[in-house]
């Protein structure tokens, strides 16, 4: 299987891929894995905080559940180093925010609990009771420096 070719991904480092993403990891679920992965060489831009995609509310990009001999393979750029890059896109917000960015695109940092709107750019791979996997050449960029950092989650726990 290709993320591009079977998948529809871009990979042009403009172009949000994170549903083919989803949809990779969808139909790797399905079948329990037993599946070979190639990501061509491209950077594929991942923004689950789109507001017009409809994207699961895990917020995880590949997001594979008892599967078992799966391999994810990356291309290798000069150097050996890894040619498949995911990378969050620009203006992503991490931490707790006094409105959802859907409805204020300007939201302001608050302290806050859980029951408020809080952010995260999601997660790249989570692999829940799988075994045989082998994840090869894939680079992730959390693109740090252009991520909107907000305020602090507070747990609050009541005592009876």
């Amino acid at each position: 299987m290709d993320l591009k070719t079977d998948f529809c991904a871009v990979g042009n480092g403009t172009t949000n891929d994170a549903l083919s993403c989803n949809n990779a990891s969808s139909f790797i679920n399905d079948r329990y894995g037993a599946v070979n992965l190639n990501i061509p060489s491209g950077t594929y831009l991942i923004n689950i905080q789109d507001p017009n995609i409809n994207f699961p509310a895990n917020r995880i990009l590949f997001d594979f559940i008892e599967c078992t001999n799966l391999t994810i393979t990356g291309a290798t750029g000069s150097g050996g180093s890894p040619a498949s890059i995911f990378k969050f896109a620009d203006g992503q917000r991490y931490g707790c925010f006094d409105a959802n960015p859907n409805q204020n695109p300007n939201p302001n940092p608050i302290v806050c609990s859980l029951s408020t709107y809080t952010a995260n750019p999601g997660t790249l791979f989570n692999f829940y009771k799988c075994e045989n996997i082998v994840l090869s050449n894939i680079e992730g960029d959390g693109n740090n420096s252009k991520m909107i950092f907000g305020g602090a989650i507070i747990m609050v726990l009541q005592m009876f």
